[in-house]
């Protein structure tokens, strides 16, 4: 096989070729990676051979140029070729064809791509074609003289000798001069070739590594031995002058090896001779030498020997040299005695090892695999070596599965060969004993319980270890299947599988929908809007506005319109120009501020909205200034964007923006939150608008049909039939078509496919409440609904299914579905086995998946935790809202928090609520008792719950004495009574442990943010609600009327109400609630207060009256920097725990280097807290220790001196709580 490599700036790709009698085979790809082949198959050898000649000169003008042979990277071009490889490689046996076999053959089943890996070492050495070219030929192709070189860390070596200078390379390479050259003049042009690295193909048709060129070069005008010495030297520079970095091996001189190889390959016998007492001396002068030696002469046991000791004691890159040589099974085991030597190691190097392995015995091979297996980090090395492994084709690769199935690479294979071969995979399993971890023993649990007879098989072969473990497994308790007549008849009787009955639109039809655009509002966001962007358009484009400002600024952006002077009066009367031939230019949006009145609007509305770039997040500000006017430009812009259009058009109440809202809450995902947002805001005038499109039987009517059954689901029945009269009994006709469907009918035309990863048989039988199990017959119809069925549209059959089952049933079938996801690698196209969890997951999977969702995006997987939030907010009960709301309040990751923020607000949207008021109603009551305590009944004994200052459960016996934990059941309880409060006991643990950090949060926040809340808002939600009231009673309170502080007050036990005197007092229906600050406080009051809360031992659950206050200076109100807190020095982890405290790390920058902490102010302002020498994203213990630097307060988005804002406009609490939480941080030992 010929090989062909094409080097150019980052493209390195190789090109192989070889004929077989009439067949050709081509096989491509990136240097270093197996590779694609293909095989073609001509009329005859001849017609082949020609074929094989165009195709070859093809590559060779693209700038293709051809090696010694077609080997891997670091394998040996003087390697011998493999033997020929049979056409078709034999696959693995899929199943056995005897049900009494029990074991595939076991033999390994090698591929063409593996053997060329490793080369045949009894065939003869190959003699490499170019050395016949003519010497005048190769030097009148010459790639280096004039030409501009790419220099690949030249800087970082010395060279055994000066390089040319490029000026002197023409004359060096003369006819005349080669003839006479030296070997120091050979040396010389090597170590050029190696500096200048790569030339390019626009210089030289042939552009590719310069060495290559010179190693065969020299070996045509010097001889081969001449060529192999001058370059050992590159590798012998000055002492201690590191020449050839051990890293770049392979990437420079490590190119030249091929050639190299093959010279030394091509000496005569007394040649070779004297060459091998050269390359012994060579390798003892230092183990990269060592290497090198090896590789140039791959079949001299002295010299793998010699590398050998390198390899064990020293740490080198060029290790993977070894890999190319002839390594006896002994050799073998010594590499694979240090994986902690595997430097690097690359998908090619690690199936060489596999490879390497397999010529041990049957228990050193699996050994050693299951070594390489574990050190192995990349996936494409890893999923290489389950291949490897699964081309063994025995009960040794299944144990290696089994062991390995916690890693996805690994499950995927071996689902496959476990259902091909089930009892030996349980055997093989059974056999690992103490070897098989969590996700092994999880997998074999399901997997044994699916196939019962297969299970019985794998006792008789195992040993006693074996059968131990088989005993021991947890199997699902046996339930007979359901009789046929109580199963949903969506399962007996597939709908999809009947023809679907037509449904003609009813014979009215409706004209298009048009009213004038509306601006509305919502509460507080044009203020929020407004302040985000700046009056002056210098904030936005400084670099322009240092040349011109005011009216010259809006002549210099007209004129970048090519507009003249006279159009900025034009464009203020709303004119607009004929055309806009600029589309290839760009400008920041905020120099629109330059121009005068409406001007900015009408260019904005003109010119094409892509040519616009929003650096400073300028676009809300203008939506808030213009109003109206910004319509029409964005109803352009929301076409190139749905995402921030949508977002933008929340305040505009327009007939045109129901198609688009339609279109992405159906079909763009990322869009949908804001689609959702502006749907509810506008739900009549979206029905009235979208009734004419959904009568239509096109993409946009379904899209219309879609958004209005979602808002019928979402609570805007009212509005929907308000939009629907706006057209009359026609649209009261078209809306109650739309709406009155059968939902079952609603599936797909094209059916999905079940994947690998769907095996239901190993999954917990989803059991009917009447009694009975789902059964097997019909597991793929509930798992066909699953795959096309949607979070925002989950398909109705769905709905009869959870109403027969029981939803623990169905919860435990859920979660074995998504695992069986996760197991094989979360692919992202059966991201239904995930979103089921929504459908039938219910409270145990909220509970579950919230830890998931917190940790995915630290490990990769922040796609996967965004769509974990989707499935919180599909399951929608109490508990999932409750962990979704968890995640919107704190979490480590910001674009997570933001994410689970929005959709907070679309569900708060919904409901007609803000996020506020929508956490006060998302928090469960856990099922406790109206006075917050809950009964645990044994029978003989009963117990009470109780809670303390920080939400902790605990218990009680019938003499009140409070108990370390909840007694375990004794002979003398009811046995059912007692098991049920006990597990009972064990979820208010967890759903509480859940709750209590979020809510002392909430608390503290509202206190710090003054939130208040009606006195109806408050009995009803905090005082009312069974667990809340254990932090209601432990907290002080405010009551205010117009602003104004009336009485703060305490709740005792009995619900009552007492002010400081600790005298009753009645809480009046008008005013407003709110936690008390100590700011707010008179001193004699709060005393009297922490008086009172004293003798009644009242422990708060976070400082609340006798906290800390802080006040700025008068010069410190005046800033926007403070150095109060400068210089001092604190541990990193402590600086971190401002997390705590609402704080967040920076955005990483260069390096992923963090140099602040940031903290949220109202009034869209961020506080930055300047870190020295800040850390690293990746490794925070990298620097272990911060220096405190200025403390900075600026605009949200802004960055640069314009953002700056004087702290004397914060809040008084705010400025206190801010300077606190610093000061406690200064305070840390």
């Amino acid at each position: 096989m010929r090989r062909f490599e094409f080097v150019e700036g980052s493209s390195s790709k190789f090109w192989e070729i070889e004929q077989t009698d009439a067949a050709v085979t081509v096989r491509y790809g990136r240097i270093g990676a197996a590779g694609t082949a293909q095989t073609k198959t001509h009329a005859d050898a001849a017609k082949a051979r020609v074929e094989a000649d165009k195709l070859v000169r093809e590559k060779v003008a693209k700038g293709y140029v051809e090696q010694g042979v077609a080997a891997g990277a670091t394998v040996a071009a003087a390697m011998p070729k493999p033997a020929p490889a049979s056409a078709a490689v034999p696959s693995p046996v899929a199943k056995p064809a005897d049900a009494n076999v029990f074991e595939p053959p076991g033999a390994l089943r090698w591929t063409a791509a593996w053997r060329r890996l490793l080369p045949d070492w009894n065939a003869p050495p190959a003699m490499p074609d170019w050395l016949t070219h003519d010497r005048e030929t190769m030097l009148a192709d010459e790639p280096l003289t004039g030409t501009r070189f790419a220099n690949f860390y030249g800087d970082t070596r010395t060279p055994p000798l000066p390089v040319i200078e490029p000026d002197a390379v023409p004359a060096k390479l003369t006819p005349a001069a080669l003839a006479s050259a030296s070997l120091d003049d050979w040396t010389r042009l090597m170590a050029t070739a190696a500096q200048w690295g790569v030339y390019p193909k626009t210089s030289h048709p042939h552009g590719g590594i310069a060495l290559y060129w010179v190693v065969r070069l020299c070996a045509l005008w010097a001889g081969a031995s001449t060529a192999i010495e001058a370059y050992l030297r590159q590798f012998c520079g000055p002492p201690g002058a590191g020449h050839i970095p051990d890293y770049w091996l392979n990437r420079d001189l490590g190119l030249g090896l091929a050639d190299a190889r093959a010279l030394v390959a091509s000496l005569d016998d007394a040649a070779h001779g004297r060459m091998h007492a050269r390359l012994v001396e060579f390798a003892a002068s230092g183990p990269q030498q060592a290497f090198v030696a090896a590789a140039l002469s791959p079949r001299s046991a002295d010299l793998i020997d010699t590398a050998l000791a390198a390899f064990v004691h020293n740490t080198q890159y060029a290790w993977t040299l070894l890999l190319g040589c002839a390594l006896s099974p002994a050799q073998i085991e010594t590499v694979f005695a240090h994986p902690q030597l595997w430097l690097a190691m690359n998908r090619d190097d690690a199936v060489r090892l596999a490879l390497l392995a397999a010529q041990l015995p049957p228990e050193r091979a699996y050994a050693a695999l299951d070594r390489l297996l574990d050190v192995a980090q990349s996936t494409e090395a890893r999923a290489a070596l389950a291949k490897v492994i699964r081309a063994h084709d025995n009960a040794a690769a299944m144990r290696l599965f089994v062991k390995h199935a916690a890693r996805k690479e690994m499950r995927a294979q071996l689902d496959e060969f476990a259902q091909a071969w089930p009892a030996l995979a349980i055997a093989s399993a059974a056999e690992l004993g103490d070897d098989l971890d969590k996700t092994a023993r999880q997998w074999l649990v399901g997997f044994a319980n699916g196939y019962p007879q297969d299970l019985a098989r794998a006792r008789e072969r195992v040993g006693d270890a074996g059968r131990a473990v088989l005993d021991g497994l947890r199997r699902r308790a046996d339930v007979e299947d359901a009789p046929l007549d109580a199963i949903p008849a969506v399962l007996r009787d597939p709908p999809w599988l009947k023809p679907r009955a037509e449904r003609k639109p009813p014979a009215v039809e409706l004209a298009r929908y048009d009213a004038a655009p509306e601006l509305v509002w919502p509460p507080g966001l044009q203020a929020r809007w407004r302040a985000r962007c700046g009056d002056d358009a210098a904030a936005h484009a400084p670099w322009v506005a240092r040349h011109a400002k005011g009216e010259a600024l809006a002549q210099w952006l007209l004129g970048e319109f090519r507009l003249p002077p006279e159009w900025l009066a034009r464009l203020e009367a709303g004119e607009t120009p004929a055309f806009d031939d600029r589309a290839h230019a760009s400008f920041s949006i905020g120099l629109l501020l330059a121009l005068p009145g409406t001007a900015g609007a009408t260019l904005w509305t003109w010119s094409d909205p892509a040519r616009w770039y929003d650096y400073t997040d300028c676009k809300p500000g203008l939506a808030a200034r213009w109003g109206l006017a910004f319509l029409p430009g964005l109803l352009r812009f929301v076409q190139n964007d749905p995402v921030e259009g949508l977002t933008l058009a929340l305040p505009f109440r327009a007939a045109a923006l129901a198609p688009v809202a339609a279109d992405a809450l159906r079909n763009t995902r990322r869009a949908r939150n804001a689609a959702q947002t502006w749907l509810l805001a506008h739900a009549a005038l979206a029905c009235a608008a979208l009734l004419p499109v959904a009568l239509r039987d096109d993409a946009a009517g379904q899209d219309a049909q879609f958004a209005l059954r979602w808002l019928a689901r979402n609570g805007r029945a009212a509005e929907l039939d308000d939009g629907a009269a706006r057209h009359g009994d026609a649209g009261r006709a078209a809306l109650a078509h739309v709406l009155a469907f059968d939902a079952s009918s609603l599936f797909p035309t094209r059916l999905p496919k079940l994947p690998g990863l769907w095996t239901p048989r190993s999954f917990a039988r989803p059991q009917l409440a009447s009694g009975g199990a789902l059964p097997e017959s019909c597991l793929d119809a509930l798992g066909t609904m699953l795959a096309f069925s949607t979070l925002e549209a989950p398909y109705a059959g769905i709905a009869q299914v959870r109403d027969a089952c029981t939803p623990s049933s169905l919860a435990a079938f859920a979660w074995d579905l998504f695992e069986a996801w996760i197991a094989a690698g979360a692919p992202s196209k059966e991201s239904w086995a995930f979103t089921a969890l929504a459908a039938i997951g219910g409270d145990d999977a909220a509970r579950r998946l919230a830890p998931l969702i917190r940790a995915w995006p630290g490990e990769g997987g922040h796609a996967r935790a965004v769509l974990g939030l989707d499935v919180l907010a599909g399951i929608g009960s109490d508990v999932a809202l409750m962990h979704l709301n968890g995640i919107a309040q704190k979490v480590k990751f910001k674009a997570l928090q933001q994410h689970a923020r929005d959709r907070i607000g679309t569900i708060a949207d919904a409901r007609g609520l803000t996020s506020e008021a929508l956490a006060d109603r998302l928090v469960p009551d856990l099922g406790l008792d109206a006075d917050g305590s809950l009964a645990l009944d044994f029978g003989p004994r009963a117990f009470r719950v109780g809670f303390d200052e920080a939400l902790k459960p605990f218990v009680r016996d019938e003499d009140g004495a409070r108990l370390k934990d909840l007694p375990k059941p004794n002979q003398g309880d009811d046995a059912a009574l007692a098991n049920e409060a006990t597990e009972r006991w064990k979820a208010l643990k967890k759903d509480a442990r859940a709750l209590a950090a979020l809510q002392l949060q909430r608390f503290e926040r509202a206190m710090v943010e003054r939130r208040h809340w009606s006195a109806d808002e408050f009995r009803l939600f905090l005082l009312g609600h069974p667990l809340l009231v254990h932090l209601v009673r432990r907290l002080l309170w405010t009551a205010t009327r117009d602003g104004a502080r009336v009485a703060s007050f305490r709740v005792a036990e009995d619900a009552s109400f007492a002010d400081e005197n600790d005298d009753a007092w009645e809480l009046p229906g008008d005013v407003r609630v709110r936690l008390a600050h100590p700011l707010e406080l008179d001193a004699a009051t709060a005393a009297a207060f922490a008086q009172v809360f004293a003798d009644y031992e009242i422990v708060q659950p976070f400082r609340q009256i006798g906290r800390e206050t802080h006040a700025l200076t008068a010069e410190e109100a005046l800033a926007s920097t403070l150095a109060r807190f400068e210089g001092r020095r604190i541990a990193t982890g402590s600086v971190l725990g401002l997390e705590h405290r609402g704080w967040r790390r920076g955005s990483p920058q260069d390096a992923g280097w963090i140099g602040e902490m940031t903290r949220e102010l109202p009034d869209e302002l961020d506080a930055e807290l300047a870190l020295d020498p800040g850390m690293s994203a990746g490794d925070i213990t990298m620097e272990p220790v911060q220096r405190l630097a200025k403390l900075t307060l600026r605009r949200r988005g802004s960055w640069n001196d314009d953002g700056f804002v004087a702290f004397g406009t914060l809040d008084a609490i705010v400025a206190s709580e801010l300077l606190r939480d610093v000061d406690l941080l200064t305070q840390i030992p």
